[in-house]
């Protein structure tokens, strides 16, 4: 069994944009390719069959399956095989990672934080579960951005 890399640990994301106010799809959907575009290559090249989608609320199919009853409590959401789970020759359908945009800017809201932060937060945990990571790493990995960028 091989060990997961470590997981990403800078993005070089401004934390200054607006704190818990509205975002249009295409400004959020904006973000979402920035935040991509400067993962490390080693991530990088370790999505290509990975797509982020945005959506403005979970469908009721994904709420019903994740146990949750209100739209706004689901942030994002994982669905594929994660790469640790992967043979060599597998070929699979691509992973998707939905990003909720009205749960995001409700919780942006509420905790009075930066769009972009929880947008990155919620795409780094995403992600994790794509490259197999626990969920220590996964606070790890949201704890060390916030604190490098000051949000």
């Amino acid at each position: 069994m091989t060990a997961s890399p470590s997981p990403p640990s800078v993005l070089s994301s401004n934390c200054a944009a607006q704190r818990g106010q509205g975002m249009t799809l295409k400004q959020f959907e904006r973000s979402v390719a920035t935040f991509l575009e400067e993962l490390p290559e080693v991530y990088a090249r370790r999505i290509s069959n990975l797509s982020v989608q945005v959506e403005d609320i979970p469908s009721p199919e994904i709420l019903a399956e994740v146990g949750f009853a209100d739209p706004l409590e689901l942030l994002g959401y994982y669905t594929g095989t994660p790469l640790h789970e992967r043979g060599h020759d597998s070929v699979d359908l691509p992973d998707i990672i939905l990003l909720f945009r009205k749960p995001i800017l409700a919780e942006a809201h509420a905790a009075d934080v930066a769009v972009e932060r929880v947008i990155l937060e919620t795409l780094l945990h995403e992600l994790a579960h794509h490259f197999g990571f626990s969920e220590d790493d996964m606070e790890r990995v949201e704890q060390d951005w916030a604190e490098r960028h000051g949000c």
